[in-house]
Formats: structure tokens, C-alpha cells, sequence
């Protein structure tokens, strides 16, 4: 079994000798990307010399994402009225965003919608208001886990009075 990223053109050794039908390819060592796999078989085993055959086939190209993604511009303002304004930007380099989250103070998360309303990108917008909690100091906690589910988390403090 050989491997090679999708614009590559030359073959790494993944696994050789195999005698199952099966193999763990462990992607956490490699970049993030569009890789392909070449199976190579043969019946040498079962032919006498001179008889054997082989064969190959390629994979349709799949991708690896290994990298969370990033929590940029987050800010929490308390507002005149006391309430808490969140905005911050969720991205990731190479799939989109998948769900993002909210707590306060450790309170129940709260699922978020970007600006926009539809999670499609790899760039998406946040922009809320929180009720006005008691006085006193709070911790905004966002999480953000892109298609493959890696996950990032991002926290601010901030005090009330």
C-alpha cells in the first residue's frame, strides 16, 4: 500500500507483505491535504514461479485535516445596559466550520449561528449579546470544531459592576 499527496508524484511505502484485508493508516503525521492511496497485489504466494500476477488500483482522492481551527478579533464588551457583546471570527485553513459553541461561566453551551445564519465556510462571523449577568467577573468560553472535528477554544474575562 503507497500513498502520495493528490498533486505528487512520487509513491510512499504505507504498509507492505500484508496478508489481511484491512490496514490502519494513521494521518496524524502527515500535513493537512488531498492524498491517494495505490494498492498494489500479488498472487505469488498462491502461483508457482513465472505464473504470478499483480495488479493496482488507485483510490479516489481524500482529504486529511489535522489542524483545529482558529478563534481570531474575539472581543467581549460590556454594553450601557450591562449586557455582554461577543463577536470574534472562527476560521480554518482547510474545511469549514462545523459547529461553534458558547459558555458563560461555565454555564450550559450555547450552539451559535454565524452572522450570515449557515455554517459553509471556512470563514464565518459571530456577532451576539448576552443577557446581563450579575455583577461581578465572567469568562466567555467559544469552542470551534471544523468538518473533521478538530476543535479549538478561545476564553476572555470580563468584569461587571
Amino acid at each position: 500500500v503507497y500513498y502520495r499527496g493528490d498533486k505528487e508524484s512520487n509513491w510512499r511505502s504505507l504498509a507492505s507483505k500484508i496478508k489481511t484485508n484491512s490496514i490502519i493508516f494513521d494521518t496524524e503525521n502527515i500535513a493537512d491535504g488531498s492524498y491517494v492511496l495505490k494498492i498494489v497485489a500479488y498472487d505469488s504466494l498462491d502461483n508457482p514461479a513465472g505464473r504470478a500476477q499483480s495488479g493496482e488500483r488507485l483510490s479516489a482522492p481524500f482529504f486529511v485535516d489535522n489542524t483545529p481551527p482558529s478563534i481570531r478579533d474575539f472581543k467581549v464588551a460590556v454594553q450601557p445596559d450591562g449586557k455582554l457583546r461577543v463577536s470574534f471570527r472562527a476560521e480554518d485553513n482547510t474545511t469549514r466550520i462545523e459547529r461553534v459553541v458558547l459558555t458563560l461561566d461555565s454555564g450550559d453551551s450555547m450552539l451559535l449561528a454565524p452572522v450570515d445564519s449557515l455554517l459553509d465556510t471556512a470563514r464565518e462571523e459571530f456577532s451576539l449579546e448576552l443577557d446581563k449577568p450579575n455583577k461581578g467577573e465572567h469568562t466567555v468560553n467559544v469552542q470551534a470544531w471544523d468538518r473533521f472535528f478538530n476543535r479549538t477554544t478561545a476564553q476572555k474575562s470580563v468584569s461587571t459592576k
